[in-house]
């Protein structure tokens, strides 16, 4: 049972004390448990029902829903106030051991009946032009005969404060990443970019015949194109150091934005690529950011070899999309590929539950929001093969130690399109 109800939110209630102004429900106190006592003394076994609640966010300008979770199919009600006794009344000498009452002042009530599952759901109005902070407390109460002497049950203080949307938590940002599916042809799978750097050799472009290699032991350059075991496994603190120049420029070779000394590379042993099941083992990246209401999700994620046309082929293989929220659900994805894309809205996008299904291209690992043929037949996507859930291993893009390379991740083509790509954090303000 759903039952809406508009409460304006003026003056009738007090702004909230805490200074935080964004929009926020929590809980306080305990749910009391049926003790199986009757009014004559009898004793029937109900089990030890609770009554819980919880809430989407209260949003000024916006509907919240506050859902009651307990035993199925009672009826009872969901009471709310301006204030709250956040010690609670002991409801003992009404028959209700173990049960408190949390809400102050002259309460308003709002019939409820669980379902079949025990749940009920109340919408509520959080006006526009209530004051940020702006807090109310919700209890409520069900009916279950023979759970005490009264045969009612109370829930635990639900407390809604009124205000701006927050940031997304890492948890929620979790609950937007994308489920990939793999091409089930695919050659060159997802895998870990620090599997790449420990495959690589750090290398110095300086020219043909003239490029050097970064000694792992003695910590020196080396003209050199030797593929001995010291010029592996580079630190990644080594790499780090290699970031933007002090103008902004990067040390891609070959990039129309490279600076003009020590532009560097990593060169991979071959073809790198993943393992053929990625679930847990292979990580993905976020990075957060937000422009008013709408919150942007990238998720980006790393292959070691691009097999696309001749001039595009290239080692290292960065690709992202981003994922649009409002209001706590995705409005659209943006499918990011052969540095440009495209912006598809919720209406045209596939879901694996609440989260948007992305499928990678054949080769190239473009991503797009469907299976088909794209880009006159360059890219080809299709069910069948791996999906990886990049929930499982997600990690935060600012953290991650090799964040600051500004080199190629990829040996030096003989143009930019053949070049290992330039990594993600230096391309994050893009879409």
């Amino acid at each position: 049972m759903k039952t809406s109800y508009t409460v304006v939110l003026l003056m009738a209630l007090a702004p909230a004390v805490m200074p935080a102004q964004t929009a926020l429900f929590s809980t306080s106190g305990v749910a009391c448990a049926g003790s199986g006592a009757s009014r004559g003394g009898a004793s029937r076994v109900v089990g030890s029902p609770t009554v819980r609640l919880s809430s989407t966010k209260p949003i000024l300008g916006s509907t919240y829903t506050i859902t009651i979770h307990g035993p199925a199919g009672r009826a009872g009600q969901l009471l709310f106030s301006s204030s709250a006794n956040f010690a609670g009344l002991d409801l003992t000498k009404n028959g209700m051991p173990g049960c408190r009452n949390y809400l102050a002042g002259s309460p308003f009530s709002v019939p409820i009946v669980l379902d079949g599952s025990g749940i009920a759901r109340t919408t509520m109005q959080a006006s526009a032009t209530a004051a940020p902070g702006t807090t109310l407390y919700f209890q409520a109460q069900v009916v279950v005969p023979g759970a005490n002497a009264a045969g009612v049950l109370t829930s635990h203080l639900g407390i809604a404060r009124l205000g701006t949307e927050p940031d997304l938590t890492a948890a929620e940002i979790r609950s937007f990443a994308p489920v990939v599916r793999i091409h089930p042809s695919e050659a060159y799978r997802p895998m870990s970019p620090d599997e790449f750097i420990a495959k690589s050799r750090f290398r110095h472009h300086r020219g043909w015949q003239s490029d050097q290699c970064f000694h792992r032991l003695n910590q020196t350059w080396v003209t050199t194109n030797s593929h001995d075991a010291v010029y592996y496994g580079i630190p990644t603190n080594v790499l780090a150091a290699y970031t933007l120049h002090s103008g902004g420029k990067n040390r891609r070779p070959r990039d129309s934005n490279c600076g003009d000394s020590y532009n560097v590379f990593l060169q991979s042993a071959g073809r790198l690529t993943g393992p053929t099941a990625p679930n847990g083992v292979v990580p993905a990246y976020y990075h957060y950011r937000r422009f008013g209401r709408t919150h942007q999700i990238q998720f980006w994620w790393f292959n070691g070899f691009n097999d696309s046309l001749g001039t595009f082929n290239h080692q290292g293989d960065w690709e992202h999309v981003t994922v649009h929220v409002e209001r706590e659900a995705i409005i659209g994805v943006f499918f990011a590929g052969h540095e440009d894309g495209y912006f598809a809205s919720r209406s045209h996008l596939s879901f694996a539950g609440n989260r948007p299904v992305v499928y990678m291209a054949k080769g190239s690992h473009a991503s797009y929001h469907k299976t088909g043929s794209w880009m006159g037949g360059i890219d080809v996507t299709s069910d069948g093969g791996p999906a990886w859930d990049t929930s499982l291993l997600l990690r935060p893009l600012a953290t991650q130690p090799w964040r600051d390379y500004a080199g190629a991740w990829g040996e030096v083509g003989t143009i930019s399109t053949t070049t290992g790509p330039l990594g993600p954090w230096h391309k994050r303000h893009k879409s």
